[in-house]
C-alpha cells in the first residue's frame, strides 16, 4: 500500500483503496511514495505513531 502524503493516515490510505483492515490482527508495510525530506520526518513519524499502537 502507498501513502502519497506524509499528512495522510494509514487509516485513511487504506479507505482510499476500499481496505477496512485491522491492524491489532494484520502486519501492513505501508510504504511512502513521496521522498521523505527532514522537515517531513517530524510529522511522518507523528501520523506512523498516531495510527498504530505497538503490543508486546
Amino acid at each position: 500500500m502507498g501513502i502519497a502524503s506524509p499528512a495522510t493516515t494509514i487509516n485513511a490510505a487504506l479507505a482510499a483503496e476500499g481496505l477496512a483492515v485491522d491492524l491489532s490482527e494484520t502486519a501492513l508495510l505501508a510504504v511512502p511514495l513521496y521522498t521523505v525530506t527532514a522537515s517531513d520526518r517530524a510529522r511522518t513519524l507523528e501520523v506512523c505513531r498516531s495510527t498504530y499502537a505497538v503490543t508486546a
